[in-house]
């Protein structure tokens, strides 16, 4: 078993160990005992296969069950042309809270973007008027306008309801399904993304302040897909213990992933008055 392991290159060892960690295998294995674990650690001939993967700071040693390894790898070659892309974009990710591992991917070469057409047809989509959000008992407008698609959608307490998808949400949420499904290759239960939340912005002086995705009917460690579209703007993310921010220009046709930081961070689209074109925002979440 081992020697057919070996064959495969260590680009692709690594890639299964990422995914090893990012499906938490350590959920499954926390009930493994002591004697079981200690074979691992004292069988020479399967630690020095995988001696380069455990230097690598993300990787939890205990994951190394050889049986569920070996099955993924069966699984890797039957999905070939889906892991190798699966690499591309996970070479992508970075790390932000190495702890909770939280992270996030900025992708700026879609495979799916808006032209002018389409932009200004998703803009003439946007509400006439402005929501507005009660504070201290007074209806105050946000600065920006907001639409549900797809599922009805809670946010700052308030039940959105939902339009249906039109077909250019419909482009990108497929896109957005066939990304997803490289975060799940060897899960073949996983949930497709079946909401969206549209947010216009006319100019740097629309903006949203910091906040989490962290709604109850949101899928448990589903990822945030937010696509950008027009205006370059400023996306910050505020860790909520050291309050340190990470500052990400987003750019036209770009999409950032937001891979459980929702727990460890906020993110906010601040004001930017030098900017005066429009940016439409497009966040698919994945409901239950």
């Amino acid at each position: 078993m081992l020697n057919k392991i070996t064959d495969l290159s260590d680009d692709i060892l690594e890639m299964v160990f990422n995914n090893l960690y990012n499906i938490r295998f350590n959920k499954v294995m926390k009930n493994i005992n002591n004697e079981d674990k200690k074979q691992y650690y004292n069988n020479t001939e399967q630690i020095n296969y995988f001696i380069p993967f455990t230097k690598h700071k993300y990787f939890d040693f205990d994951l190394q069950n050889i049986e569920n390894i070996y099955r993924l790898m069966n699984n890797l070659k039957k999905n070939w042309n889906l892991a190798s892309k699966y690499y591309y974009f996970d070479r992508k990710k970075i790390i932000i809270d190495e702890e909770n591992w939280s992270w996030y991917k900025y992708i700026n070469d879609l495979e799916v973007n808006l032209n002018n057409d389409e932009f200004n047809e998703l803009w003439d989509c946007h509400p006439q008027n402005f929501d507005t959000l009660k504070i201290f008992g007074k209806n105050v407008p946000l600065p920006r306008y907001q639409q549900a698609y797809g599922k009805n959608y809670k946010f700052n307490n308030k039940i959105h309801k939902a339009e249906p998808f039109n077909d250019i949400i419909k482009k990108i949420l497929d896109y957005v399904n066939k990304l997803d499904e490289l975060d799940n290759i060897f899960n073949k239960n996983h949930k497709k993304y079946n909401t969206c939340f549209i947010n216009w912005y006319e100019d740097g002086n629309h903006y949203i302040g910091h906040h989490s995705d962290d709604e109850k009917e949101l899928v448990e460690n589903s990822n945030i897909y937010c696509f950008s579209f027009g205006a370059e703007r400023d996306f910050i993310l505020k860790h909520k213990q050291t309050k340190q921010n990470i500052k990400i220009n987003l750019q036209n046709n770009s999409l950032i992933i937001m891979g459980d930081c929702q727990k460890t961070h906020t993110h906010s689209l601040p004001i930017r008055k030098k900017v005066k074109d429009k940016r439409i925002s497009i966040t698919f979440r994945k409901f239950k």
